[in-house]
Protein backbone atom coordinates (compact mmCIF):
# COMPACT_ATOMS: atom_id res chain seq x y z
CA UNK A 1 0.00 0.00 0.00
CA UNK A 2 1.12 3.54 -1.05
CA UNK A 3 0.41 6.67 0.97
CA UNK A 4 -2.13 7.57 -1.67
CA UNK A 5 -4.00 4.65 -0.96
CA UNK A 6 -3.90 4.43 2.63
CA UNK A 7 -5.65 8.23 2.76
CA UNK A 8 -8.29 6.56 0.14
CA UNK A 9 -8.82 3.70 3.30
CA UNK A 10 -8.66 6.10 5.81
CA UNK A 11 -11.48 7.99 4.11
CA UNK A 12 -13.27 5.11 3.38
CA UNK A 13 -13.33 4.26 7.31
CA UNK A 14 -13.75 7.40 8.58
CA UNK A 15 -15.99 9.80 6.52
CA UNK A 16 -17.55 7.11 3.93
CA UNK A 17 -19.02 8.40 0.93
CA UNK A 18 -19.53 11.93 2.18
CA UNK A 19 -16.60 13.64 0.88
CA UNK A 20 -13.57 12.69 -0.50
CA UNK A 21 -9.53 12.47 0.52
CA UNK A 22 -7.92 15.95 0.99
CA UNK A 23 -5.77 16.48 -1.64
CA UNK A 24 -2.06 17.03 -1.30
CA UNK A 25 -0.84 20.49 0.03
CA UNK A 26 -4.18 21.30 1.84
CA UNK A 27 -4.59 21.92 5.34
CA UNK A 28 -6.59 18.17 6.13
CA UNK A 29 -3.92 16.63 3.72
CA UNK A 30 -1.15 18.02 6.33
CA UNK A 31 -3.24 16.85 9.35
CA UNK A 32 -3.78 13.43 7.77
CA UNK A 33 0.03 12.90 7.26
CA UNK A 34 1.49 14.78 10.17
CA UNK A 35 -0.93 11.94 12.19
CA UNK A 36 0.36 8.94 9.96
CA UNK A 37 3.40 9.99 10.66
CA UNK A 38 2.59 10.07 14.21
CA UNK A 39 1.29 6.39 14.67
CA UNK A 40 4.64 5.36 12.84
CA UNK A 41 6.48 6.27 14.98
CA UNK A 42 4.51 4.87 17.83
CA UNK A 43 4.11 1.50 15.97
CA UNK A 44 8.02 1.70 15.83
CA UNK A 45 8.81 2.71 19.18
CA UNK A 46 6.47 -0.04 21.03
CA UNK A 47 8.46 -1.03 23.88
CA UNK A 48 6.41 -4.60 23.95
CA UNK A 49 7.39 -5.58 20.41
CA UNK A 50 10.41 -5.96 18.30
CA UNK A 51 9.26 -5.84 15.08
CA UNK A 52 11.19 -7.86 12.62
CA UNK A 53 10.48 -5.68 10.26
CA UNK A 54 12.71 -2.86 11.24
CA UNK A 55 15.97 -5.09 11.48
CA UNK A 56 18.58 -4.27 9.77
CA UNK A 57 22.23 -4.38 9.42
CA UNK A 58 23.81 -0.99 8.72
CA UNK A 59 27.30 0.27 8.23
CA UNK A 60 27.73 3.00 10.85
CA UNK A 61 31.93 3.96 10.41
CA UNK A 62 35.43 2.73 9.52
CA UNK A 63 38.00 2.11 11.99
CA UNK A 64 40.17 5.04 12.67
CA UNK A 65 43.42 5.11 15.08
CA UNK A 66 42.50 6.54 18.29
CA UNK A 67 38.86 6.64 17.23
CA UNK A 68 36.71 5.17 19.90
CA UNK A 69 33.67 6.55 19.42
CA UNK A 70 31.03 6.73 16.14
CA UNK A 71 27.98 8.59 16.22
CA UNK A 72 24.91 6.28 14.96
CA UNK A 73 22.44 7.80 12.07
CA UNK A 74 19.14 9.82 14.01
CA UNK A 75 16.68 6.68 13.10
CA UNK A 76 18.76 4.18 15.54
CA UNK A 77 15.77 2.43 17.73
CA UNK A 78 17.84 0.06 19.39
CA UNK A 79 20.71 -2.72 18.86
CA UNK A 80 19.53 -6.31 18.08
CA UNK A 81 23.19 -8.69 19.13
CA UNK A 82 26.26 -7.91 17.96
CA UNK A 83 28.65 -5.56 16.34
CA UNK A 84 31.28 -6.84 13.86
CA UNK A 85 34.06 -5.53 12.16
CA UNK A 86 35.38 -6.47 8.76
CA UNK A 87 38.73 -6.20 7.85
CA UNK A 88 40.06 -5.16 4.76
CA UNK A 89 41.68 -8.95 4.65
CA UNK A 90 37.84 -9.84 4.70
CA UNK A 91 38.00 -11.19 8.16
CA UNK A 92 34.76 -10.46 10.52
CA UNK A 93 35.83 -9.70 14.12
CA UNK A 94 32.69 -10.07 16.83
CA UNK A 95 32.50 -7.28 19.61
CA UNK A 96 29.88 -8.23 21.94
CA UNK A 97 27.62 -5.53 22.94
CA UNK A 98 27.07 -4.60 26.28
CA UNK A 99 25.63 -1.94 29.17
CA UNK A 100 28.16 0.83 29.29
CA UNK A 101 28.27 -0.12 32.99
CA UNK A 102 29.59 -3.10 31.54
CA UNK A 103 32.24 -2.20 29.23
CA UNK A 104 34.82 -3.34 32.21
CA UNK A 105 34.15 -6.80 32.19
CA UNK A 106 34.18 -8.40 28.60
CA UNK A 107 36.01 -9.10 25.84
CA UNK A 108 36.05 -6.98 23.11
CA UNK A 109 32.93 -5.06 24.65
CA UNK A 110 31.17 -1.62 22.64
CA UNK A 111 28.58 -0.02 24.01
CA UNK A 112 25.89 2.42 23.71
CA UNK A 113 25.40 5.93 25.12
CA UNK A 114 23.87 9.31 24.73
CA UNK A 115 20.89 10.91 23.56
CA UNK A 116 21.12 13.17 20.69
CA UNK A 117 23.25 11.85 19.24
CA UNK A 118 23.29 7.97 20.13
CA UNK A 119 26.74 7.00 20.31
CA UNK A 120 28.63 3.48 19.65
CA UNK A 121 32.24 3.44 21.83
CA UNK A 122 34.33 0.52 21.48
CA UNK A 123 35.98 0.24 24.80
CA UNK A 124 39.42 -1.28 23.89
CA UNK A 125 41.49 0.93 22.03
CA UNK A 126 42.27 0.60 18.21
CA UNK A 127 46.39 0.40 17.66
CA UNK A 128 47.75 1.27 14.68
CA UNK A 129 48.98 -1.59 14.06
CA UNK A 130 46.41 -3.94 13.88
CA UNK A 131 44.45 -5.52 11.17
CA UNK A 132 40.98 -4.19 11.89
CA UNK A 133 42.18 0.11 10.87
CA UNK A 134 40.16 0.81 7.66
CA UNK A 135 37.62 -2.16 8.73
CA UNK A 136 33.92 -1.64 8.14
CA UNK A 137 31.95 -1.29 11.32
CA UNK A 138 28.76 -3.26 10.73
CA UNK A 139 25.73 -2.75 12.98
CA UNK A 140 22.77 -5.18 13.69
CA UNK A 141 20.04 -3.36 14.99
CA UNK A 142 16.36 -1.83 14.38
CA UNK A 143 15.76 1.64 12.81
CA UNK A 144 13.01 3.67 12.46
CA UNK A 145 11.38 3.75 9.12
CA UNK A 146 11.58 7.27 7.17
CA UNK A 147 8.54 9.77 7.51
CA UNK A 148 5.82 9.04 4.76
CA UNK A 149 6.24 12.39 2.54
CA UNK A 150 5.10 11.72 -1.23
CA UNK A 151 2.04 10.01 -2.69
CA UNK A 152 3.97 7.29 -3.83
CA UNK A 153 5.91 6.50 -0.28
CA UNK A 154 5.48 2.79 0.39
CA UNK A 155 3.58 2.57 4.13
CA UNK A 156 6.27 0.83 5.68
CA UNK A 157 4.55 -1.23 8.87
CA UNK A 158 3.52 -4.73 8.95
CA UNK A 159 -0.27 -4.38 8.30
CA UNK A 160 -0.94 -1.14 6.78
CA UNK A 161 -4.48 -1.69 7.34
CA UNK A 162 -3.81 -0.99 11.39
CA UNK A 163 -2.61 2.51 10.43
CA UNK A 164 -5.94 3.02 8.13
CA UNK A 165 -7.81 2.27 11.58
CA UNK A 166 -5.01 4.31 13.31
CA UNK A 167 -5.43 7.05 11.90
CA UNK A 168 -9.14 7.16 10.76
CA UNK A 169 -10.22 6.46 14.58
CA UNK A 170 -7.82 10.04 15.57
CA UNK A 171 -9.47 11.65 13.05
CA UNK A 172 -12.61 10.80 13.86
CA UNK A 173 -12.33 11.47 17.47
CA UNK A 174 -11.70 14.84 16.75
CA UNK A 175 -13.86 15.44 14.89
CA UNK A 176 -17.46 16.33 16.07
CA UNK A 177 -19.12 15.21 12.72
CA UNK A 178 -17.63 11.62 13.20
CA UNK A 179 -16.98 11.51 16.61
CA UNK A 180 -19.82 8.70 17.35
CA UNK A 181 -17.32 6.83 14.76
CA UNK A 182 -14.22 6.62 16.87
CA UNK A 183 -14.93 3.94 19.04
CA UNK A 184 -15.91 1.29 16.41
CA UNK A 185 -12.81 2.43 14.65
CA UNK A 186 -10.53 2.04 18.04
CA UNK A 187 -11.38 -1.44 18.34
CA UNK A 188 -10.60 -2.17 14.37
CA UNK A 189 -7.69 -0.70 15.12
CA UNK A 190 -6.48 -2.90 18.23
CA UNK A 191 -7.71 -6.20 16.45
CA UNK A 192 -5.19 -5.24 13.79
CA UNK A 193 -2.38 -4.46 16.81
CA UNK A 194 -3.09 -7.60 18.42
CA UNK A 195 -2.87 -10.00 14.94
CA UNK A 196 -0.06 -7.82 13.43
CA UNK A 197 2.67 -8.94 17.05
CA UNK A 198 0.91 -12.31 16.73
CA UNK A 199 1.92 -12.39 13.56
CA UNK A 200 5.61 -11.27 14.39
CA UNK A 201 6.08 -13.71 17.12
CA UNK A 202 5.65 -16.60 14.87
CA UNK A 203 8.75 -18.22 13.66
CA UNK A 204 11.04 -17.40 16.63
CA UNK A 205 12.88 -19.83 18.35
CA UNK A 206 10.86 -21.10 21.57
CA UNK A 207 8.96 -18.04 21.54
CA UNK A 208 12.30 -16.22 23.38
CA UNK A 209 11.16 -12.65 23.71
CA UNK A 210 9.97 -12.14 27.50
CA UNK A 211 8.72 -8.56 26.91
CA UNK A 212 4.78 -8.62 26.79
CA UNK A 213 2.63 -8.21 23.35
CA UNK A 214 -0.52 -6.53 24.71
CA UNK A 215 -2.03 -3.64 22.73
CA UNK A 216 -1.33 -0.43 23.27
CA UNK A 217 -4.43 1.23 23.64
CA UNK A 218 -5.63 4.01 21.23
CA UNK A 219 -8.09 6.53 23.76
CA UNK A 220 -11.87 5.35 24.19
CA UNK A 221 -11.77 1.80 24.29
CA UNK A 222 -11.93 -1.05 27.21
CA UNK A 223 -11.53 -4.12 24.78
CA UNK A 224 -8.20 -4.80 22.35
CA UNK A 225 -10.50 -6.95 20.50
CA UNK A 226 -12.84 -5.82 17.60
CA UNK A 227 -16.35 -7.54 18.58
CA UNK A 228 -17.81 -6.51 15.39
CA UNK A 229 -19.04 -8.96 12.39
CA UNK A 230 -15.87 -9.95 9.76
Amino acid sequence: MILSELFTQVNGAYRGSDDDAPTEGTTDYNLWLQTANRKLHEWAKDTKNVWDSLFEIRQVGTVSAGQQTYELDDDFLQPADQVTIKTLDGNNLKYTLVKPQERGGFYNAVYISGRDPRILTFYDDFKADTQTIGGTINLAAYFIPDDLEKASDEIPIDDPYWLVYAVASELAFNDIEYSDKSPDLVGKANYLYSQMATANRRGTYNNPRTAPTNVSRIRGTTDNRWRGDY
